[in-house]
């Protein structure tokens, strides 16, 4: 995979012209406060930010319509264009890169204006024989073996334009003093740590450093009480991206269970433990699964739903938390001085979570893309 001409193409879109953010009311919406839609009530937009109520040339009746935060993915893998046409076709206007194998490439994918805004991490973390280290583009002068190499891999990915640090937590593959040497780095260079966790023992290593996030929920067992302690005590954050466990399991027989991910989820709602809402959109070759861009984050709400949280907080999961959990501090909510960031809906997705895929319009940084 040629991530340089890749870049070359995408880098190519931002030479084009975008209309630029427009000035809008919405008038006579529901809007979604983080639990519950207030209205009908008039939301105006301008210069990309939502504003207080001020005239405007256009309108928008939106009486009967839902107003939402634009959706953010906690965890995906874009590459080309179209990934991200698709991720903001279907409501995502934020989403967290999890891996980035070239620096032009990586920012080629941000700062696309009307398009999705890309939030990334540099390389992941991994070691010789791990099966992320198999993939055919994988660079293999950037391997890790022993806890001393940690803190230059975490300040190389910071230079390259790394928003966050990401580690690979798998066996075979990261010692468990690697894994928490990487997560220490993170931390001394003040960047979060998300660690890739898809089984129980993997999980644990993740746990045992005490990273910010752990992403991903495993196919072979559930969380004891023990596991559960020690996510609440280290204020870990879980992106369970259930989407992708069950793909998983109905490429790769035998690996374990969907149920077992569920309760997991199950679990961590009951222990009040933070969950984010992310898809492992892809397609990458040599993944245990593809995902599709965009449409899939609607399939996670529902199993989110499925596995205990209520509509609203499968919501809040998918915009308010993410945002506060990677320090977006401008968006997931609908209120004066936050991105545009928006979502139309045409029913209630606190009576039917599946209403989040009846999209009438999309405004990314406040130009319409729906």
């Amino acid at each position: 995979m040629d991530f340089s001409l890749i870049a070359q193409a995408n880098n190519a879109r931002k030479a084009t012209k975008v209309d630029s953010p427009q000035t809008l009311r919405l008038e006579n919406v529901q809007v979604f406060d983080g639990q519950k839609f207030i209205g009908p009530t008039t939301i105006s937009i301008h210069q990309g930010q939502i504003v207080d109520d001020l005239p405007a040339s256009d309108k928008l009746n939106c009486s009967g319509k839902y107003l939402v935060p634009g959706l953010i993915d906690a965890h995906s893998h874009p590459i080309l264009l179209k990934d991200l046409e698709a991720l903001t076709r279907h409501g995502i206007t934020t989403t967290m890169s999890m891996a980035g194998f070239n620096e032009e490439h990586m920012a080629s994918l941000k700062g696309q204006q009307g398009l999705v805004d890309v939030i990334g991490a540099g390389l992941p973390a991994t070691a010789p024989g791990s099966k992320h280290a198999a993939m055919p583009f994988w660079p293999k002068d950037e391997l890790l073996t022993e806890p001393g190499q940690a803190d230059l891999f975490v300040q190389k990915q910071i230079r390259k334009g790394a928003d966050f640090i990401k580690i690979l937590s798998d066996i075979p593959g990261l010692s468990q003093d690697v894994v928490s040497a990487c997560v220490d780095a993170a931390r001394e260079h003040k960047k979060l740590s998300v660690v890739h966790a898809a089984s129980l023992d993997t999980a644990r290593i993740a746990m045992n450093a005490k990273c910010d996030q752990m992403h991903h929920c495993p196919l072979d067992g559930v969380f004891t009480s023990e596991d559960l302690k020690l996510l609440q005590s280290n204020r870990t954050v879980v992106c369970p991206t259930l989407f992708m466990m069950q793909s998983v399991l109905n490429n790769m027989k035998g690996r374990g269970t969907y149920e077992n991910s569920r309760d997991c989820v199950t679990a961590l709602q009951k222990a009040g433990i933070t969950i984010l809402c992310g898809t492992d959109a892809n397609e990458a070759p040599g993944s245990p699964a593809r995902v599709p861009y965009g449409s899939s984050i609607h399939q996670e709400l529902e199993l989110l739903v499925d596995a205990g949280l209520t509509p609203a907080q499968a919501l809040e999961s998918a915009t308010l938390l993410p945002a506060r959990h990677f320090n977006l501090n401008d968006r997931g909510v609908i209120a004066p001085g936050y991105r545009a960031d928006l979502v139309l809906l045409t029913a209630n997705p606190l009576e039917d979570i599946t209403a989040t895929k009846m999209i009438e319009k999309v405004w990314a940084g406040g130009i319409q893309v729906v």
